[in-house]
């Protein structure tokens, strides 16, 4: 990512997006996009997807990169929209009885309060 600029570029895009409400809009996508990810693939593979993007952005916008690489790794632990982003989740669908949208119904509402968790406390102890 970070050697074929895709990053810088993903980067770019997600700083003239968001980057004129401030840091913590930034913040914010990173989460999301971070968390969107994760749900098709493994969060650890989110992660290092993401770190890259998160760095490109925290020096696009002249910030500390560690609140953005917080960002990243929250957002990539928030897999609770589908079964198959967490394999847990995958152990229990078939013999719980869960159907897909299951998942749905309560993973946004934990999603959402990851996200604003995240947004409140990040700022307080790592500095933009």
């Amino acid at each position: 990512m970070t050697e074929t600029g895709a990053a810088a570029l993903i980067g770019d895009y997600v700083v003239n997006a968001l980057g004129g409400a401030g840091p913590l809009a930034v913040l914010a996508g990173i989460f999301i996009v971070s968390a969107t990810i994760t749900q098709f693939i493994s969060n650890t593979s989110s992660a290092l997807v993401m770190m890259p993007i998160g760095l490109a952005t925290a020096s696009e916008l002249g910030v500390s990169a560690l609140p953005m690489m917080l960002g990243v790794a929250m957002g990539a632990s928030a897999s609770f929209l589908t079964p198959f982003a967490n394999g847990v989740s995958l152990m229990v669908y078939g013999p719980g009885g869960y159907k897909f949208g299951d998942f749905w119904k309560l993973g946004f509402l934990v999603m959402a309060w990851a996200l604003i968790v995240t947004l409140v406390v990040v700022p307080l102890y790592w500095k933009f």
